[in-house]
């Protein structure tokens, strides 16, 4: 905007200095604080879980998935057992990933996953926090879990870790 006689115009020209200025506050495209958002992002999941409450057992999941609008993840893969006449298990997840917009290398993780085998099925909702330490990584705890079996219709308490790679 340029002031002539008392009148404000638009213009067309650029003050250097106030340029120089703005560049220096914002922050680049490609740095280590900028964010990248995607509608779906492709990821690969471990995650290892026991039984803290009731008779002891030991976990573990390997899932591929998706994660839509960084938020809503849906993914796939097998569960081992151990100590169960079917130590492999179909399992699914699905669960709503919360980035914190101030601490974007943290998140909140609320969901569940299903497993399913000859022997039954295991239903494990889960509360926990991730953090992402480089990018693409994240790990989590999931301190608040439980999760039911089938068919011996018991809870127990199954607090677990989870690592993962998004694309």
């Amino acid at each position: 905007m340029v002031t002539r006689d008392g009148v404000t115009e638009p213009t067309t020209e650029i003050d250097p200095a106030r340029a120089i200025a703005g560049a220096r506050d914002a922050t680049p495209l490609f740095s280590g604080s900028a964010e990248r958002r995607a509608t779906f992002r492709p990821s690969l999941r471990v995650d290892g879980a026991v039984c803290a409450t009731g008779r002891a057992c030991l976990a573990g999941a390997a899932r591929i998935g998706l994660t839509f609008m960084n938020f809503l993840e849906v993914s796939g893969g097998v569960r081992w057992e151990r100590d169960t006449r079917a130590p492999l298990w179909a399992t699914f997840g699905l669960g709503l990933h919360g980035q914190f917009p101030a601490i974007p290398r943290l998140a909140i993780f609320l969901g569940s996953q299903l497993a399913v085998a000859d022997e039954g099925v295991r239903v494990s909702p889960t509360l926990g926090a991730r953090v992402r330490p480089v990018a693409d990584f994240w790990v989590g705890v999931n301190p608040a879990a439980v999760t039911y079996f089938s068919p011996e219709k018991r809870f127990a308490y199954t607090p677990s870790l989870e690592m993962a790679y998004e694309f």
